[in-house]
């Protein structure tokens, strides 16, 4: 898989690369086509001797920039939160690129499901020109939990992060807010 947007495959890798009775290290490493290496380490705490395999999401284009981006969850499926993260190649290294709407100190892509009462989510789509759009849906269950309402928010890439387009209030039934509660419209690799 391209990772550095020069056409040609790259490899990938996320490693444990250490292991104490709480936590466990990895590595996210891409050496491209050409030679060039970088890396990046996790410090996870170790639920239960999880692989490496466990945080991998996979390979997809985020953000509309050539190569794609390296998709964990750096929760590792533990539970039922997600942590998911995303990373690309920018200037000859690794770096992680934010979600959509999100603070520096909680930089990851939110999900969560309507049987928690949540529906939240994201819909990736491409505009004319290969200008990258996601929706954020952000919604919470009625007291009945058949319908749900909340703001679902534009977002364009903008070259260097999410630009904040438009915000619109909505109220959905639950099948349509189930849809919502994933990373959608995305071609993984």
């Amino acid at each position: 898989m391209d990772v550095d947007g020069d056409g040609r495959g790259d490899l990938t890798t996320f490693r444990t690369i250490s292991r104490d009775q709480e936590t466990a290290r990895y590595r996210l490493t891409v050496r491209t086509s050409r030679g060039k290496t970088s890396s990046l380490s996790f410090a996870l705490p170790d639920y239960l001797d999880q692989p490496a395999s466990d945080f991998w999401v996979g390979a997809t284009g985020i953000d509309g920039v050539r190569g794609n981006e390296i998709v964990l969850d750096l929760i590792g499926g533990v539970g039922d939160a997600t942590d998911i993260r995303t990373y690309a190649w920018r200037n000859g290294k690794l770096v992680l690129v934010p979600a959509a709407g999100s603070s520096s100190r909680f930089p990851n892509w939110p999900l969560m499901w309507v049987d928690f009462g949540r529906a939240t989510g994201f819909t990736f789509s491409m505009g004319k020109s290969g200008i990258r759009y996601v929706t954020k849906h952000d919604l919470k269950a009625s007291r009945s939990g058949r319908t749900f309402t909340g703001t679902n928010t534009l977002y364009r890439w903008s070259g260097n992060g999410w630009r904040k387009l438009k915000t619109t209030k909505v109220s959905v039934n639950r099948k349509v807010a189930s849809s919502y509660t994933d990373l959608n419209g995305l071609t993984w690799r």
